[in-house]
């Protein structure tokens, strides 16, 4: 959950996981910016993946007063694709659809009890955001760079965002297709992400 700052001008990242953020991160840094709350650990996850009912975000935005908030989302079979291609690349059956079903079973099954489980890194992408979020969807990196040199511009920031750089979409996708039961299993239990991402990819 980055605060990205330059001069007088603060800008809060919503560093939703396996959205790009790293990438993103990179490439704030390259405009120029300094990058608090990127690093470290802090209960009950990591800070650069903090929910909204993390009480230390909170405390975070009252004190760097961001001028704007904004996050990029993404298609919730992609995304869970992502976490599991990167989770198992060491395995040999991590590209097995039937064990990529199990997977989403079971994590479905625990986050009940832990909602923080992987630092987060398969949360609900609404648990990160609200109205206050201007929202971009995954791979919309035009749209963001337009957005972010408006924003340093009506500012009075001479910071300038370059051109994003290049990125793989959809990484895990062609290494295998989940089963129509996983579809389905997700769309049951990610309802409520699915709509934010039509949204927005719609907008």
């Amino acid at each position: 959950m980055p605060f990205w700052t330059a001069h007088k001008l603060c800008v809060y990242h919503s560093h939703i996981p396996k959205t790009g953020g790293t990438s993103i991160s990179h490439w704030a840094t390259q405009a120029g910016f300094d990058l608090n709350g990127i690093s470290g650990w802090e209960k009950p996850c990591s800070l650069q993946h903090r929910s909204l009912d993390v009480p230390s975000l909170s405390q975070d935005m009252e004190q760097h007063m961001p001028v704007a908030c904004f996050a990029v989302v993404r298609n919730p079979i992609d995304r869970l694709v992502s976490h599991w291609c990167g989770r198992h690349s060491q395995r040999e059956n991590h590209s097995d659809s039937n064990d990529f079903h199990h997977f989403c079973t079971q994590v479905f099954l625990n986050e009940a009890s832990n909602p923080f489980i992987y630092d987060n890194h398969i949360r609900p992408q609404v648990d990160f955001v609200d109205g206050r979020f201007e929202l971009f969807a995954f791979g919309e990196w035009d749209r963001l760079q337009s957005f972010l040199n408006d924003l340093t511009f009506e500012h009075g920031v001479a910071n300038v965002f370059p051109a994003f750089p290049s990125t793989k979409h959809n990484a895990g996708r062609t290494k295998f297709q989940p089963l129509q039961d996983t579809v389905d299993l997700i769309l049951k239990n990610r309802r409520a992400d699915y709509e934010l991402w039509n949204m927005v990819k719609d907008a």
